[in-house]
Formats: structure tokens, sequence, C-alpha cells
């Protein structure tokens, strides 16, 4: 038998025009340890990850993805990822994408 272990996902689609998310991604972001990786952003999408002073464990560390769905640019797909295990509960992962999701709510 074999067991494939996934890194922890957490994925929705959210409305909004790129500079609005961005405006309310930041202070968040930074609440929660994380910054804007500015080399890899740009005018369409938007990278974050764990500061370079992240106390966390490897395994822990968070990257954020949001990117647009949608050739009009109002739809976006925002992804929380990390090395933690998908099936295991309250994991940084789960904890930052929840904080977020209240920040930039799933399409209704």
């Amino acid at each position: 038998m074999i067991l494939v272990l996934q890194m922890a996902l957490f994925r929705w689609i959210a409305e909004g025009e790129h500079n609005a998310l961005e405006e309310r991604l930041s202070s968040s972001i930074n609440a929660l340890g994380l910054e804007i990786d500015q080399e890899l952003s740009n005018n369409t999408g938007i990278y974050a990850k764990d500061s370079k002073e992240s106390r966390y464990p490897a395994k822990s560390r968070i990257t954020v993805a949001i990117y647009p769905i949608n050739s009009s640019r109002t739809e976006h797909q925002i992804e929380i990822r990390s090395s933690e295990l998908m099936l295991s509960r309250d994991t940084r992962c789960e904890k930052v994408a929840l904080a977020l999701k209240s920040v930039i709510p799933s399409k209704s």
C-alpha cells in the first residue's frame, strides 16, 4: 500500500478588482506574519509568503497566491498553501485561510 500525503491547500473564488483586493489584503497579510513578495507580484497577481523573520518551522510556512480567473479580472482565485498535512486539523494553513477569508470572502 502506498500512502501519499498531500500538502495543506485552501482555495476559493472571490470577486473584486485587483487593487481593491490588494488593499484589503495588505493589513491582514502583515498581521499574520506574511509579506507580499514584490518580485513575484504584479498588476494582475499577488504572491505573499512568510516574512524572513518567521519563527515557524519550514512545514508550517505559508504561501498565498491570488490571481484573476476571467478576462475582465473581476474574479480571482485565492490559494493558501503550506507543507502541513491536508488531513490535519487546526493547522496554521487553515488558520491563515480562515483569517483571509474573513477579509476576502468567497463569491456568493
